[in-house]
Parts: C-alpha cells; sequence; structure tokens
C-alpha cells in the first residue's frame, strides 16, 4: 500500500455489552490500510461470538484469543508487541471513534517526524454516546516543541484519555508501556512527551464511555486491581507514586542535564503545589466553614479545567463532577 500500516490494539475482556458498538466504526474506517488486532484476555461471556462474527466479515481483523486471564496490563502491553503497524492505537471496548479517525491523524504524523502522538479532541459520555457531557482538549499542548513547556502544561492540564491517540510504534515500543503501578497511563503519556510533541485534530472525533468521577475506583480500589488484589500500603501516597515514576523517565530520557533538572523540578513543585492546597483545603475549608470562593481557588489549583469544554451544564452534574472532587477525593 502507498499508505503506512497502522495497527488498531483492541484488549476484550467480557465486552458483550458494548463490544459490538465499539468493532463497527473501527471496522469502517475510511483509511485504506489497517489491521485491527482483537486480544480477549479469557472472556467468559459472548464476547468471542460478537468478535467471531466481524472477523468473518472483515479481514482487517486479526483475533488472538488467550488461554488464561493475564490482566488488563499485559494484555495492553500484548497488543503493542504483536502490532506490525507504523502506527498504534489503542482502542477499548465500550469507546467509539469516528470513522475519519485514523485517516484524519495519520497526516499529521506524516508531516511532522518529531511528534509522537496525535489525537482528537474527546467526547466524554456516560451510557448515552449521543449525550456527550463535556468535551477534553490537549490545551496548551497541541505542537508545544520546547520538553519543559509542554511537561508543564500536561502537568496541568492533564488528560488519561490522551493515551487513545495515534502513537509512533517504534516510540512506543521504547518505553515502559503500561506498568503494574497506580496511573499506568499517565506514566506512559509522560514518558511519551520527554521523546516528542503531541498533535490534536481539532475535531471530536473519539468518544469515550465514563462512569463519573462518584462511581470511578479510589485510590485503594485501583492499587487492589492493578497489584492482583493486595491492599494498599498505609503509608502509599499515590501522588508521590506517580510523580516518583515521572521523575525517574525524566532521568532515563535522552534531555540534557540541565533540561532533566528543569524537568524534575517542574513534577516535585506541581506534586507539592497540589498536595499543600490540599491540605489547606482540608485543614480550614471544611472544619471552618470558609466562603465559597476560596474552595473554588483550591479547586482551580488542584484541577483546572481550561482543557474541558462542558456541554448542557455538565460541570453542575453532582455524577459528572461532585463538588470539590478534586480536594475531598483520596490521594
Amino acid at each position: 500500500m502507498s499508505v503506512p500500516l497502522v495497527t488498531i490494539g483492541c484488549a476484550v475482556y467480557n465486552g458483550e455489552a458494548t463490544l459490538a458498538r465499539a468493532l463497527l466504526p473501527l471496522v469502517e474506517q475510511d483509511y485504506p490500510n489497517i489491521e485491527i488486532l482483537v486480544s480477549d484476555d479469557g472472556s467468559t461471556d459472548s464476547s468471542p461470538e460478537i468478535y467471531r462474527e466481524f472477523a468473518k466479515r472483515s479481514p482487517r481483523i486479526r483475533v488472538i484469543r488467550h488461554a488464561k486471564n493475564i490482566g488488563i496490563t499485559e494484555n495492553f502491553n500484548f497488543l503493542v508487541r504483536e502490532a506490525r503497524g507504523k502506527y498504534f492505537m489503542w482502542a477499548d471496548q465500550d469507546d467509539i471513534r469516528d470513522r475519519t479517525f485514523v485517516s484524519k491523524t495519520v497526516p499529521r504524523l506524516e508531516k511532522d517526524p518529531e511528534a509522537v502522538l496525535c489525537h482528537s479532541q474527546t467526547g466524554v459520555f456516560i451510557s448515552d454516546a449521543d449525550d456527550v457531557k463535556y468535551i477534553i482538549k490537549l490545551f496548551g499542548v497541541d505542537g508545544v516543541r520546547s520538553r519543559p513547556l509542554r511537561y508543564l502544561r500536561f502537568l496541568r492540564f492533564f488528560s488519561d484519555t490522551t493515551v487513545y491517540g495515534l502513537m509512533r510504534t517504534d516510540v512506543l515500543k521504547t518505553t515502559r508501556m503500561y506498568r503494574r503501578d497506580l496511573g499506568s497511563a499517565n506514566a506512559l503519556l509522560f514518558e511519551l512527551l520527554l521523546r516528542g510533541a503531541f498533535l490534536e485534530v481539532p475535531e471530536v472525533l473519539y468518544y469515550y464511555s465514563a462512569r463519573g468521577m462518584r462511581n470511578r475506583p479510589d485510590a485503594k480500589q485501583e492499587y487492589a486491581r492493578v497489584h492482583a488484589g493486595r491492599a494498599m500500603p498505609r503509608l502509599y501516597f499515590p501522588f508521590i507514586a506517580l510523580a516518583n515514576n515521572q521523575a525517574s523517565d525524566i532521568r532515563r530520557s535522552s534531555a540534557p542535564l540541565l533540561e532533566k533538572l528543569e524537568l524534575e523540578s517542574l513534577v516535585w513543585g506541581h506534586a507539592s503545589l497540589v498536595a499543600a492546597t490540599k491540605l489547606v483545603y482540608r485543614s480550614l475549608a471544611v472544619p471552618f466553614d470558609l466562603p465559597e470562593s476560596f474552595s473554588r481557588l483550591c479547586d482551580r489549583i488542584v484541577e483546572p479545567k481550561e482543557h474541558l469544554v462542558f456541554l448542557n451544564g455538565s460541570d453542575d452534574d453532582e455524577q459528572m463532577f461532585p463538588k470539590y472532587w478534586s480536594l475531598k477525593g483520596g490521594d
């Protein structure tokens, strides 16, 4: 083919409720040179029937079924190791892509060899894909060449859905990919950000199936999920673990020494700012019933939302964003 091969990796586990919805737009991508890898981690529902039916109709699909459950982290990494394409992207079993996603992201990466990832804007929904609650943008990060500047902006306006963008496979394979640790998407994205720029197609071409912050697993539940059911140690602090992963990758990177020092100072400075703000809020605002303007200020410091475009009052939706959840939630 005259256009580069793109590998789409779909990790499946008991996804019968949404799998067909996710696979259909992948099979129907208007980009001509695609392979779709479906890696089934031992599903016990009707998922195999669904993806096998798709595979019968589309030569783009290659199915791999694991004899035993290897876990979501290893399944995600397995897909990368199996990828043959110049470009790679993960596709969740419950998310939706516009049929032009690949054809609109590949040219951006082809024209910019220094960029390592290209994503579109993300529409976030709960249950009903036609009811988008808000849109996520790569605010202030798109195309930024300065490594410290793009790193700082992504620290402030982070979105884990960026991990579903199109990436250069050879660069992705040089990273530690998904890790058996909290915030594995966070660590991977910041590791990629050290390698090159992120680009954005300024359209909503990806739709993320969310549960709302109120229904997301807390730190203890997430720790147990990635550590085979083990309880989180009492003195384990997720924000320190995230910052330590970022700092470790900075030290391993090819950045010049002075730039490494600058990047590490950004990481620990940001972690300290967030931790200190939460401490002040919990020590003063809650027990002393301070004005709401103080709580709003703390919330803005910890979780700025300039990269989010709220639709139909979703910023006041307690299911999506419980009031001041960024300040009250578990760390």
